[in-house]
């Protein structure tokens, strides 16, 4: 919980602090997206940001890898707002990624995720993510000599997918 919070501070610094205001809304008039796992994404992860997000003032839009109803490891449910193949990178300040189980399989080794996360990163857009998703920014390539936390477990499942095929 400590890192999620360190990471919303982060993205909030980085993203807006030229916009800051007075009137407690100093996102106003931003739009973040916020990509969930079609299942199994991390409830909180999207919650907690999404509604510090909003109280700032910004308007959030949820997508994923399919438009409907994302199922979250939890049973809660979101509905999202548009895929992520119909997203106009142009209509966002931030990209956030949450984590989950779900993440694992529906978003790191999506194209169209990876393909969006680069465009945003080569338009000088905020891009971030939580917990497992960090996989997404570094398969996307914008990683590259930059430190990133995440959760052990990713450092665990690369090195077994190494062993596995040979590599060590």
């Amino acid at each position: 919980m400590r890192r999620l919070v360190a990471v919303l501070v982060l993205v909030l610094v980085a993203l807006f602090i030229s916009s800051a205001s007075v009137t407690g809304k100093e996102l106003e008039g931003k739009r973040v997206l916020m990509v969930v796992a079609p299942e199994g994404y991390k409830e909180e992860e999207l919650s907690v940001p999404s509604g510090i997000f909003k109280d700032s003032g910004a308007e959030v839009v949820v997508a994923s890898t399919r438009a409907g109803i994302a199922r979250g490891m939890s049973g809660g449910e979101v509905a999202v707002n548009l895929s992520v193949s119909d997203v106009n990178i142009s209509d966002y300040d931030a990209i956030v990624i949450v984590g989950g189980v779900g993440s694992m399989k529906y978003l790191w080794d999506d194209s169209e995720l990876r393909d969006m996360v680069r465009a945003a990163h080569d338009n000088h857009k905020t891009v971030a993510a939580i917990c497992l998703s960090p996989v997404v920014l570094a398969r996307a390539g914008i990683l590259r000599d930059k430190e990133c936390t995440a959760l052990a477990y990713i450092f665990m499942t690369m090195m077994e997918r190494v062993s596995h095929n040979g590599g060590i």
